[in-house]
């Protein structure tokens, strides 16, 4: 009786010790260290499996990027591969006579808008393509526009990027090939881009001679036009259909990929700081059909704008007005149309609203002048000359007075 007395008493103080304000002050104190444990456990359990995640995303997007040709370190370096080619957007479908080499470093961007108008980014072999460099409108470039020397009116001009790119438009009579080669020899002998407004032979005689002799050593990265078929050219002008043919076998000659045969309106290529757009497609007339074919060409070479009509007569002219806004046809210098007298109108050069004007007229044609004195023939180059004086131009560049050169690095409202 007394031991069973004595072992109450004993669990009673067992159990008032476990009850006790002190020991649950301690085992509370255990309890909250088990708790804070545990919640740190699920804490870094939870970020782990965040961070893991996350690098699962991160690899699976760079794995999906190389698999793209020429795609190497893209999401970082496709900025710098721009800036080191020489860059063409193209309209339309037709793509471009190319080699597609994947993972060119210096290479040429092709976009073509599909159905939908995306663009659809191509990338094709352009190992001796121009290189885009760091002048952004800073440097001076030069152009020259050269006379004929049959002493018969042509188009030739010459421009020279800040870094020195050669961009060639036209070239004139087959004639003129010497001189037009001596110009580009002088300045390294390589033209980075060559530009046909249409094929006459006063346009396009010196680049057929150019191609065909390759002991001039002259070397061409890009040609750029927009062409139609001999047979339409035979239609529109039986007389005048041969050099379009010459023009064409001459390309065959070229490596594939150097004559790009589907410009328009919206094909932009990017040289050095010198951007070109072209403003029109080859119009398809009956009437004056080849000078109505001329593609228009908007230039823009450190801080300057220049608009090269080619040929283009009334019927593409008026169609020019219709096709391009007003901030599209200002220019700073407009090369004249059709040599200055029968081109466009008198409404696209208020348009144009030019500062210089350069005229591939010679002295003849500047005076309208068949042996007889001024304003004796029956060409339309002092209307011409009267609009310009109109619209307040005061510097007039013609041929009249021989070859022309002038340094471009003004800049201009007109970007």
């Amino acid at each position: 009786m007394e031991m069973q007395k004595l072992e109450k008493q004993k669990r009673k103080a067992m159990k008032f010790k476990w009850n006790s304000p002190g020991l649950f002050k301690k085992k509370r104190k255990h309890i909250s260290q088990m708790l804070a444990v545990c919640l740190l456990m699920a804490t870094f359990a939870v970020i782990g499996r965040d961070f893991v995640q996350a690098a699962q995303i991160i690899d699976t997007t760079t794995s999906q990027t190389s698999l793209m040709p020429g795609a190497y370190n893209a999401q970082t370096s496709t900025a710098q591969t721009t800036t080191s080619a020489q860059m063409v957007t193209t309209p339309g479908s037709i793509s471009t006579q190319t080699a597609s080499t994947p993972g060119t470093a210096n290479r040429q961007t092709v976009s073509t808008p599909d159905d939908t108008g995306t663009q659809m980014p191509q990338t094709t072999d352009a190992s001796s393509a121009s290189s885009i460099g760091s002048s952004v409108g800073n440097g001076v470039g030069e152009l020259w526009m050269l006379g004929s020397t049959t002493g018969a009116q042509n188009l030739s001009i010459v421009i020279k990027s800040p870094n020195g790119k050669l961009i060639v438009i036209d070239g004139g009579w087959e004639a003129d090939a010497d001189k037009l080669s001596s110009l580009i020899l002088q300045q390294g002998g390589k033209v980075d881009a060559w530009l046909i407004t249409h094929p006459h032979e006063d346009h396009v005689g010196a680049l057929c001679a150019i191609l065909n002799d390759a002991s001039r050593k002259i070397k061409i990265d890009k040609i750029y036009c927009s062409l139609a078929t001999p047979d339409w050219y035979r239609q529109v002008s039986p007389t005048g259909a041969g050099i379009a043919d010459q023009l064409l076998t001459a390309f065959t000659k070229l490596p594939v990929g150097t004559v790009t045969n589907n410009i328009g309106r919206g094909t932009e290529i990017n040289i050095d700081d010198v951007n070109i757009r072209v403003l029109n497609n080859r119009g398809v007339y009956t009437y004056n059909g080849v000078n109505n074919s001329s593609l228009v060409y908007k230039i823009r070479v450190s801080g300057q704008s220049i608009l090269i009509l080619g040929d283009l007569a009334y019927d593409g002219g008026k169609d020019l007005i219709k096709t391009c806004t007003a901030a599209e046809l200002k220019s700073d210098i407009v090369q004249m149309a059709h040599h200055g007298q029968q081109g466009v109108d008198q409404d696209a050069y208020a348009l144009i609203a030019p500062t210089t004007c350069l005229w591939p007229s010679p002295a003849w044609l500047w005076d309208n002048d068949n042996g007889g004195g001024v304003g004796s023939g029956p060409w339309g180059t002092l209307t011409t000359r009267a609009w310009m004086d109109a619209l307040g131009v005061k510097d007039n560049r013609s041929l009249k007075d021989g070859d022309v050169h002038m340094y471009l690095g003004m800049p201009s409202p007109n970007m």
